[in-house]
């Protein structure tokens, strides 16, 4: 029992790292000792859970489906032995934790020195994408998406919700014009994403369901970038409202076409694979995010 343990132990740490010599780093064991207690393993096993080449080292499927396995027994061990020590009384770890980044910068990383003093035990590492991508690959424990999600070996648990609007600097609207209806936007320049994105499709409750012409202005592959042109008076642009509270607050920006909004607001998820129990940790966080975006969210109010 005690050669499985180390065998599951050092195929983990390779899946987590990525290679033979960083697991062996980490093991503080030789690379060549790392790669033979894992050929023993497939040997035992009778299967490949690596694709092997000069320059990469993936899981298999059979290595997939077996880490996962491997996850339940170490994190079980880890339970056990943590319901008679002072480390079970609260949740410990790193938590690796996947989101957009104007949802980390400007909703999450304000709530960390909250979350640090309530669970003092317990690490988040940020990992700022806008796409879900593959959550296992990534080795990611939670994801928090906003929209649709195709991916259906997910499971997705809503958070909150948050609508999108229309803002521009005063300073632009004072030089180009405050537009009074949605086909007034030709005549403007529109800040849009780009890459093809529904977020681009800007709909309004007067006027065809397909949205109305837009002017042509700067565009961008991230809504940092779009909010930092509008704050300088490049254009309108429309994000979501987690983005640009503060901004509409404080009087950066104005909303525009405010009566014209059209669509419901836009569910965010948090998101984690299907297959994977939820470990304290895990639940900690998600029980974080519930509290503080559950009800009314912060920029509603």
């Amino acid at each position: 029992m005690t050669n499985r343990l180390e065998e599951m132990q050092v195929f983990m740490t390779v899946v987590e790292t990525g290679s033979f010599s960083a697991a062996a780093r980490a093991l503080m064991k030789t690379p060549s000792a790392v790669s033979k207690l894992v050929q023993r393993l497939e040997d035992r096993l009778g299967t490949q859970l690596f694709y092997r080449n000069s320059r990469t080292l993936r899981p298999t499927e059979a290595g997939h489906t077996f880490f996962e396995h491997s996850q339940k027994v170490v994190q079980a061990m880890a339970d056990a032995e943590a319901s008679v020590t002072d480390r079970g009384r609260r949740p410990h770890g790193l938590v690796r934790l996947s989101t957009m980044p104007t949802f980390a910068r400007y909703q999450l990383a304000r709530l960390m020195p909250e979350f640090a003093r309530r669970y003092p035990d317990l690490r988040i590492e940020f990992q700022l994408e806008s796409s879900t991508g593959d959550l296992f690959d990534q080795r990611i424990d939670l994801a928090v998406r906003s929209g649709a999600l195709p991916d259906s070996s997910l499971v997705a648990r809503q958070l909150t919700s948050s609508r999108w609007s229309l803002c521009a600097a005063p300073a632009y609207l004072a030089r180009a014009g405050t537009p009074r209806t949605p086909q007034d936007l030709r005549q403007h320049r529109c800040l849009l994403f780009a890459m093809q994105t529904p977020w681009n499709r800007w709909r309004f409750t007067e006027g065809p369901s397909q949205g109305v012409e837009l002017g042509e202005g700067m565009s961008a592959n991230q809504g940092e970038m779009l909010i930092e042109l509008a704050r300088n008076g490049m254009g309108i642009t429309r994000l979501a409202r987690f983005h640009i509270h503060d901004d509409l607050r404080a009087g950066r920006l104005v909303p525009v076409l405010q009566e014209f909004e059209a669509g419901l607001p836009e569910p965010l998820y948090m998101v984690y694979p299907a297959r994977r129990n939820l470990s304290p940790k895990v639940t900690a966080v998600m029980e974080f995010l519930e509290e503080k975006f559950g009800g009314q969210p912060p920029w509603e109010q």
